[in-house]
């Protein structure tokens, strides 16, 4: 019995030398030769265009606590790769690539890629550069095409981190161009900056979102930001549903500002030219691109001096949305009526940039009716 448990004892110090040498080798060999097979296994997952410019390294780290038996005893690798590429669709405008990144750190899960599975358990981005495009028929460049049914190889991100990221969107089917700057938490929160325009109105602001990942999930994602439109200013804070493609939307929304008609290139609604506002209530409803259905729910609030509330409710459908609700004022400033019509005083208008003058002896306004935006929605 001696002799046999002896036997083990060597096997056992044997099989955990050999170990211990794999991984001392593994660690001082030079590991650009895998860029190549990295590439085209992500290449092949995304279907994309993907390179590593740079160096490759490898550093060894224990297996994440969740591996039970054996398992807990495997060495997980630790990549740092440098100048990384990830490629843009054809359509692309903002250039050949959708993500660079100078340096790139990810931990790997040997034991999935025998199951052919590139299991990357934690990724951080350092310095990355990520745009994010939407073209003029509603197509967006991160949504990377369906995996070949005869790759026999899967892509799966579990944590995902960026140190001073920078993310720009560009949308050609809304004018949009923003840039956002990006830092997450431990906890894979973010938080950001954001400066732009949107149909020619500058934007700047900044919030928070929830981790990251959850953005490729359906079910409610956290958010809260604080927007500076022009001279307004919206503040909102709830959740989106799966914010790849929203389907539901909850969020409690303050809005102030020094006209609703700077409100247009975001809503799409023609509203009319008035004294200082502000509202504050609940936007609930269906994000789904063929059922858009919002309700501002029991909101309150102020126009000039006069009171504001109700409940209003935006669908879309063809050929133009429609905008219904009940809107009430327990007092009215007829002050604040005569800048919709156009009949306030010279003083306003100038403020609004208009540059006319009212005829004396006249009571209605002389100014005709802006028409142009009549056409984009039913009231």
């Amino acid at each position: 019995m001696r002799t046999a448990k002896k036997a083990w004892i060597w096997i056992g110090g044997g099989l955990v030398a050999l170990l211990a040498l794999i991984v001392v080798l593994l660690t001082v060999i030079n590991w650009n030769f895998a860029r190549p097979w990295l590439a085209e296994r992500i290449e092949d997952g995304t279907g994309r265009s993907f390179a590593i410019h740079g160096d490759l390294e490898v550093r060894w780290r224990a297996p994440e606590q969740m591996q039970t038996g054996w398992r807990r005893f495997a060495p997980w690798p630790h990549f740092r790769a440098h100048q990384i590429e990830l490629g843009n669709p054809e359509w692309a405008e903002t250039g050949p690539n959708m993500l660079t990144v100078p340096q790139v750190d990810f931990t790997l899960n040997p034991l999935a890629l025998l199951r052919r599975h590139v299991t990357i358990s934690s990724l951080l981005f350092t310095d990355p550069e990520l745009a994010l495009e939407i073209n003029e028929d509603g197509e967006n460049n991160w949504t990377f095409r369906e995996r070949d049914p005869e790759s026999r190889w899967e892509v799966e991100l579990e944590d995902l981190f960026l140190n001073n990221g920078t993310v720009r969107l560009l949308n050609r089917a809304r004018p949009a161009d923003v840039t956002a700057r990006v830092q997450t938490g431990a906890d894979g929160s973010a938080t950001f900056e954001l400066e732009g325009n949107v149909a020619g109105e500058e934007v700047s602001g900044g919030g928070k979102v929830g981790a990251l990942l959850g953005l490729r999930e359906d079910r409610p994602f956290p958010a809260e930001a604080r927007v500076t439109i022009g001279d307004s200013e919206i503040t909102a804070a709830g959740t989106v549903t799966n914010p790849r493609q929203p389907s539901a939307l909850d969020v409690q929304l303050n809005i102030k500002g020094a006209s609703m008609a700077q409100l247009f290139p975001f809503t799409g609604i023609a509203l009319p030219h008035r004294p200082r506002f502000s509202t504050e209530g609940r936007v609930v409803g269906s994000l789904a691109r063929d059922g858009l259905h919002l309700r501002y729910e029991d909101f309150s609030g102020k126009v000039g001096s006069s009171d504001i509330g109700g409940t209003l409710e935006y669908l879309r459908r063809e050929p133009r949305p429609l905008l219904r609700g009940k809107v009430v004022s327990q007092r009215l400033d007829l002050d604040d009526l005569g800048a919709l019509l156009g009949a306030d005083d010279e003083k306003a208008r100038k403020r609004r940039g208009e540059d006319w003058k009212q005829p004396e002896g006249r009571v209605l306004p002389a100014r005709p009716f802006g028409t142009d935006r009549w056409d984009q929605v039913d009231v």
